[in-house]
Formats: C-alpha cells, structure tokens, sequence
C-alpha cells in the first residue's frame, strides 16, 4: 500500500506538493526550479521533494523540501536535521522543510529539537486541518485527489466522494484521465480505509465504462512481472493481479481472463479459492 500512493504522489508531484506547501506558506510560489541533490555521503532516501523556490512578491530564492508521512515516525526530527545540515553546506540558502502528516487524525511527531546551545524545527501539517472544498474547488485533478485524505467537516465519506466523482468528470482530460483519476483515487481512498464507500459511490454515478487494462492494480501488476524478469516472478504476480481483480468484483471472469492472457478455467479456479 505505502508504495502504491507513494508512487501516486510522484506522478503527480509539482501539483500535489505546491498545493500541499500552499497551505503552510500562505503562498504559491511564483516559479520553481530542479535541483541537483548529489550529496557524497552515505544517506537513507531522496528527499520527498526538494525544489528552489522563488517567492512572490520577492528576491528570495530559498530550498522547498517536503516529506509525505503516512504514519508517525519517531526518527523524523533527525531525519530531517540531517537532510537540513547535507543541505544547507551543499547550497548554502535558506531551507523550509514541511513534513506533511496524510495519515488518519492528527501527527504527534515532534518537529522541534533544542539542548540550551541548538535549535532546530521543522514544520509539521496534518493534511487534515484542511477542509476538503480547498481541494474540491480546484481544477486539478491532481489536487482534486487530495481531497479524500482532508477533513470531511460534517459531511459523510459518501457524500465527500460523490462530489469528488462529479468534479473528476469535468476537469480530467487528455492528459490526465477520468480512468486514471478513479484509479488513483481508489487507492488514495483505501488510506482512509474508505473502499467500501468509493466502491458504492462509483457504481452508483459513474456513466463510465473503466477497461480493466487502465485500472491502477492491473497497471502495478504488470510492473511487478516485468522487474522480477523471471518466469516464476511473473507468474506470482500475474496470480496476485487476477486475486485482486476478483476481490474487485467490478469485472466478469471472462474479462479478466482475457486482459490477462489466460484461461478462464484458472480463473475460476482462482475465484474458488477465495470463496473458500
């Protein structure tokens, strides 16, 4: 799962983050600009997002570095101490670093190290301080996909998705389509532990017809198969992609079947074994 909205974020990842970062900055930067993080030394991870900025309004060119959580961790504060000390030698400018909390409630990370002589401190967001019309408003489908892990107010989970499957219909595009959009909204919504409900929205509203090769899990199977690069690799994988699209129930077995290039005998056998 971590891997799977992970990777939605670093498709999506110029609009997801500056919408995200707006929140905390009060402000959209005017321009952002690639920077080349080489650093020679031993690290865990890449930076979530690590971008120069230049401000509105402003000279100021400073370092935008946002990290994604889905979980508290309690090694964040040196964690991102030691990406602020790495930075800070290579590029030698001021560096904001958020640490953006997607998971349910609210973080309870510490962000703020002092011992008498240091100081240092990050900013931490719960994206659920934020009313999901912030992200429903928008035109973007990248930002509209925000709006499942924001703060539903008063309003049901159902009632949220429907409106978000009714805006998704009129801002995708070309570029970014409808099939993709509940794609990834799918798996965005299983953070929330809300599946059941997107499913009984979907089926309700969408005049749409989603082939079963566009889905999202399909697409991650066959990512699977193609990196392990081994016969029995790919078999294991293409069995957990057909499993996953039977639990879906959203498609016959025939289909999945022939997306899949096998028989529809191992299919159903494969849906016995579920049943059982």
């Amino acid at each position: 799962m971590a891997k799977h909205y992970d990777k939605i974020f670093k498709e999506n990842i110029e609009a997801m983050y500056l919408s995200l970062s707006e929140q905390v900055l009060h402000f959209r930067p005017l321009k952002v600009a690639d920077v080349n993080w080489e650093i020679h030394r031993t690290i865990e991870r890449f930076p979530d997002f690590l971008k120069k900025v230049h401000a509105p309004d402003s000279d100021e060119v400073f370092l935008l570095h946002i990290e994604i959580q889905r979980a508290d961790d309690a090694e964040m504060l040196y964690r991102m101490c030691e990406y602020h000390a790495l930075m800070l030698r290579k590029f030698k400018i001021r560096i904001v670093q958020i640490v953006i909390y997607i998971g349910e409630g609210y973080s309870q990370m510490k962000n703020l190290y002092e011992d008498g002589n240091n100081r240092f401190s990050y900013h931490l967001f719960s994206i659920q301080n934020i009313s999901y019309k912030t992200f429903l408003d928008s035109d973007k489908p990248e930002e509209l996909l925000l709006t499942i892990l924001a703060n539903f107010e008063s309003n049901s989970p159902e009632t949220v998705i429907e409106k978000v499957l009714h805006k998704a219909q009129s801002v995708t595009n070309e570029t970014f389509s409808l099939d993709k959009f509940v794609s990834q909204f799918e798996v965005l919504a299983k953070l929330r532990n809300l599946s059941e409900s997107f499913k009984l929205i979907l089926d309700k509203i969408m005049p749409i017809e989603i082939k079963i090769e566009d889905t999202y899990i399909f697409k991650k199977g066959e990512e699977v198969g193609e990196k392990r690069g081994e016969k029995r690799g790919e078999r294991k994988a293409k069995k957990e992609m057909i499993l996953a699209l039977i639990k879906k129930a959203k498609f016959s077995l025939e289909d999945i079947a022939e997306a899949a290039e096998v028989s529809v005998e191992y299919v159903k056998e494969l849906a016995k074994q579920i049943e059982k």
